[in-house]
């Protein structure tokens, strides 16, 4: 029995886990060069050099959730509940683990916690050029329940929003929280292989 919800967890796990880390061409990727993407007006304000002043969570990535691109998540604040529950998480996949156990000891985001996932077309291995931006800004208490309050962006390289809003509009349900529902326990984040890159606070 403890072997069947072991490969039960391990088959959940994988359309959410991150590949091995990525070929990154040369000048895509620069942590202190401006990001790729044009920041649509009314998230400037929001967004602002986040390269520079947030915390970068991971290498690049490719992940099996966000369309099989590759990734590069950074976060403004949250950091240390992003690697508790990631952490948390990992164990909890553990035979050793009691799952109703690692389920209470998984955390909250605060309110105004905004999480940016960049995400990069990959050819053979190679991260090449921007596809979008994707993110998850923490709103308050009863902007939706039904996620968390999260509220859900994306925007394309030149700036342009493709989705945005909660779980009442049908485009964010298609394109996000039908997956992130799934994921309650752990704030409806995701989280891919957790790192503390070089250089970054």
């Amino acid at each position: 029995m403890r072997k069947l919800r072991y490969l039960l967890l391990i088959l959940l796990m994988l359309p959410c886990q991150s590949l091995p880390a990525l070929e990154v061409k040369s000048g895509v990727i620069d942590g202190n060069a401006p990001a790729p993407f044009k920041i649509p007006n009314e998230l400037t304000p929001l967004l602002k050099g986040y390269r520079k002043h947030w915390r970068r969570m991971t290498n690049p990535e490719q992940s099996g959730l966000h369309w099989n691109q590759g990734i590069i998540v950074y976060m403004n604040k949250g950091h240390k509940i992003y690697a508790n529950n990631h952490e948390k998480y990992i164990k909890s996949l553990s035979e050793e683990s009691d799952s109703s156990q690692a389920k209470n000891t998984f955390l909250t985001y605060p309110v105004g916690t905004i999480l940016i996932k960049e995400n990069y077309f990959v050819e053979d291995g190679v991260i090449t050029v921007p596809a979008s931006i994707a993110m998850m800004i923490k709103r308050e208490k009863n902007y939706d329940n039904s996620t968390g309050d999260w509220q859900f962006v994306q925007f394309d390289p030149a700036g342009r929003i493709m989705v945005n809003g909660n779980n009442k509009n049908t485009a964010v349900a298609t394109a996000c929280t039908q997956c992130h529902q799934g994921i309650a326990v752990r704030d409806h984040v995701f989280s891919t292989h957790f790192a503390n890159p070089a250089g970054r606070k």
